[in-house]
């Protein structure tokens, strides 16, 4: 019984995640800023957008790299894909999940990464994620953050002085070639 919850669990977490091509990309979240903005209800709604979007794309492109994020129903699509046709698919396919409200639409066209730049662009986002929750005057919990090929896009619903100290982070982590602000402002 207590096997089944643990992998119940774990492909919660998995599914969470948003990742439709690849494991590998990453972002984090959690949590209410200190006003309360960001409720339980918004991150069951968030999670099942990514859900529902990511299992959708990934039954029709397999062979992309692409990482749905959703913050207070606003998605950030991020990855690689083949051809232009794809990337234009992916957000048809996202504008019909319900409670949608916004898409920016980040994906590159092109060749994919390889494995290596994969676990690179994990790393960048856990080490992001650690320095970021070090920082007493930034509510880490509120910030998700996804990165690919060296690129750091940071989104959530924060005061522009939690935004500023948080790209200011992320700016500065090693192997950051650039970093995307994509927040919501409380202030």
């Amino acid at each position: 019984m207590r096997y089944t919850a643990y992998l119940f669990l774990a492909a919660l977490l998995v599914a969470i995640q948003g990742c439709a091509g690849s494991s590998s990309r990453t972002f984090t979240s959690a949590g209410e800023n200190s006003a309360g903005i960001y409720s339980v209800g918004m991150e069951t709604i968030d999670t099942a957008i990514e859900t529902t979007a990511s299992a959708r794309i990934l039954r029709k492109y397999k062979g992309s790299h692409i990482t749905i994020t959703s913050y207070n129903r606003r998605v950030l699509v991020i990855g690689e894909a083949p051809n232009k046709n794809i990337k234009i698919g992916v957000e048809h396919i996202i504008r019909a999940v319900p409670n949608v409200q916004e898409i920016t639409n980040e994906i590159s066209v092109g060749a994919l990464s390889s494995s290596k730049t994969l676990r690179s662009d994990a790393r960048i986002t856990r080490r992001v994620k650690y320095y970021i929750g070090k920082k007493k005057t930034i509510n880490a919990g509120v910030i998700k953050i996804a990165t690919i090929k060296g690129v750091v896009y940071l989104l959530g619903l924060v005061t522009h002085a939690e935004a500023n100290a948080a790209s200011e982070i992320a700016s500065t982590t090693p192997y950051v070639r650039k970093v995307i602000r994509a927040f919501a402002y409380i202030d």
